[in-house]
C-alpha cells in the first residue's frame, strides 16, 4: 500500500519486482506517475484526483487479479492479463 503526499509521487515496481498480493496506490496532490514491469499475484488498484496523471503498465507486468484506475473523474477496469493493460 502506497498513500502520496502533496508533492510529485513517483512510484515504480521494476521488471524483477514482485508483489504477493495486493497493490493498491492512493496519490496526492502534485504531478505523479505510477510505472508497472514486474509481477502483482493480486490485484492492482490506483487511485488520484489528478486526472493527468500517469499511469503505465509495460508489456513485461504481470498482474493476477484486477486492474483499477481512478484518476480524477475518469475510471477504467481491466481484467487478469499478462501485458495486455496500457492505461498510458
Amino acid at each position: 500500500s502506497y498513500r502520496g503526499g502533496a508533492g510529485d509521487d513517483s512510484l515504480e515496481i521494476g521488471e524483477s519486482g514482485a508483489v504477493y498480493g495486493n497493490v493498491s496506490i492512493h496519490l496526492g496532490d502534485g504531478a505523479n506517475q505510477v510505472t508497472h514491469q514486474g509481477e502483482i499475484e493480486g490485484s492492482l488498484h490506483v487511485v488520484s484526483k489528478n486526472r493527468e496523471d500517469i499511469v503505465t503498465i509495460e508489456e513485461t507486468a504481470i498482474v493476477g487479479g484486477r486492474i483499477i484506475e481512478q484518476l480524477g473523474n475518469d475510471s477504467r477496469r481491466g481484467g487478469k492479463g499478462i501485458g495486455r493493460f496500457f492505461f498510458r
